[in-house]
């Protein structure tokens, strides 16, 4: 018997990025706290949204957990490692919150989050 993971492999996840890094894409690691048996995922309702004019930026896709609707299980307590692509951020950005606007209970937030040269992040969630 074979099992099946939607994981993509290592190679695919770094050529992922850097495909996402060449297109002006902004990349955010995400650390979540996670209760054991539990599920998260990632919605289309999450944006990348400038402090200085509001202009929200679309989440393009994920690595390492579920899109919605399917949902990725947690089996262990703990931090919950995955990665969120964007939409390039604008030329005048400067700072910027990570805001999931759905209905879920559970939302994903992280404020002020100051740009870099690099628009590579890495947040708690």
């Amino acid at each position: 018997m074979s099992i099946t993971t939607n994981e993509p492999t290592e190679q695919i996840k770094i050529e992922f990025l850097i495909s996402a890094i060449e297109e002006r894409q902004t990349i955010v690691h995400c650390s979540l706290w996670m209760s054991s048996n539990n599920g998260m995922r990632a919605t289309p309702e999450t944006f990348l949204i400038d402090k200085l004019n509001g202009k929200k930026y679309k989440i393009l896709t994920a690595l390492g957990i579920a899109f919605y609707p399917q949902w990725t299980r947690t089996y262990n307590e703990g931090y919950q490692n995955f990665t969120l692509i964007f939409e390039g951020l604008g030329g005048d950005c400067i700072m910027f919150d990570l805001i999931e606007e759905s209905e879920d209970p559970s939302l994903f937030a992280s404020f002020n989050i100051l740009r870099n040269k690099t628009d590579v992040y890495n947040v708690r969630l």
